[in-house]
């Protein structure tokens, strides 16, 4: 039966990263039976197994072990030990990867940088939409977790932040939850992915108040007036021309045509609450 005969003295090291997370090794001299090998050696009695902590540094634990020849006899061995503070036994109890990323997309400009509507000088929309390369910062953090909450990744995944969340107001910011089974010494875990995109603007869509139809206050058939949906018109000149439009042209918050000299300055913009506000705190994210 292989046995441990030493710590191989002088043979252990220890480094540490800009983050204070540390890698110990240590040299055990390990002498095996007739007919034992290599595999042998490695689980002899006195080797120091799976998870257990290093003597020295209750914080490491060890994680890996190799073993190499000592001669041409092949009956002595060194094992080493490999420890890390980064390392658990349980998956869940390792620190969480975090990352801060720049994503690149393409979008339509609505507005420009000093938030005036982008419309041509008659107050339309431009027929070629005015699009550009933009980026948005990404939040990405991974984790360990015993088990993955499809029901919670479903929820989070169509909604905002209803509180503030690392910085960013309500509204600000989106969420996309992801995950990958893995294994460790025979029980399963899930490697779990928190994408946290950032729109300054808000994620709810605003929409540019325009139409064909205005509401317009007439004439009503008992010497009285009352608000009615009508066609915008073409604006010349005189304030109202008789004409119809055939094309959306901006309209105010209570539904009247806009003047086009008045835009773009006082175009109107809708909020639509589409995505659903959870509160991102109940999704523990530390780090």
């Amino acid at each position: 039966m292989a046995t441990v005969t030493a710590e191989v003295p002088g043979s252990d090291t220890v480094t540490e990263d800009e983050s204070g997370e540390r890698e110990l090794t240590r040299v055990f001299s390990v002498k095996c039976d007739v007919g034992e090998y290599a595999y042998a050696a490695m689980r002899a009695t006195g080797i120091p197994a799976r998870y257990e902590q290093h003597p020295e540094d209750p914080d490491a634990y060890a994680y890996k072990a190799s073993v190499r020849s000592q001669g041409n006899e092949r009956r002595y061995y060194h094992v080493t030990i490999t420890y890390s503070t980064l390392k658990k036994q349980d998956p869940a109890e390792e620190r969480p990867e975090v990352s801060w990323e720049d994503e690149e997309f393409e979008r339509v400009a609505e507005k420009d940088r000093d938030d005036a509507a982008i419309l041509n000088a008659a107050g339309d929309r431009y027929e070629e939409p005015v699009s550009f390369t933009d980026s948005r910062p990404v939040l990405r953090v991974v984790r360990n977790e015993p088990v993955f909450d499809q029901a919670l990744a479903y929820q989070y995944n169509r909604a905002v932040n209803s509180d503030t969340f690392y910085g960013a107001a309500p509204g600000k910011m989106r969420v996309k939850i992801t995950g990958a089974q893995r294994w460790r010494d025979g029980v399963p875990y899930w490697s779990v992915t928190y994408l946290f995109r950032y729109n300054p603007d808000g994620w709810q869509p605003e929409v540019l108040e325009q139409g064909l139809y205005q509401i317009a206050e007439v004439d009503d058939r008992v010497g009285g007036t009352e608000d009615r949906k009508v066609p915008c018109t073409v604006k010349g000149k005189a304030p109202h021309d008789s004409e119809p439009v055939s094309y959306a042209v901006p309209i105010d918050a209570d539904g009247k045509q806009i003047d086009p000299d008045d835009l773009p300055a006082n175009a109107v913009y809708t909020q639509w609450n589409i995505f659903d506000e959870l509160p991102f705190a109940n999704l523990n994210i530390y780090f």
